[in-house]
């Protein structure tokens, strides 16, 4: 039992071990986000229709879709 406890603790300080928390630079958010005003323009209120408005949108459906845009198109 001893060791089964052992093995959850270490398991658990591996898990937490790698996380890292960094404050946001805002400054290079912009800088990245400038090849998406083009499209969505800079406020994400895009005036074509072939381009999603991203401004409004709940952050639990936004973030995902905008994630999954970013990585796999």
């Amino acid at each position: 039992m001893k060791i089964q406890k052992l093995y959850q603790i270490i398991f658990l300080g591996l898990c937490f071990s790698g996380v890292v928390y960094a404050a946001p630079d805002v400054a290079a958010g912009k800088e990245k986000a400038g090849m998406c005003f083009g499209c969505h323009g800079a406020e994400g209120n895009s005036n074509n229709a072939n381009f999603p408005i991203l401004a409004g949108q709940k952050p639990y459906m936004d973030s995902s879709f905008i994630a999954s845009q970013v990585l796999h198109n």
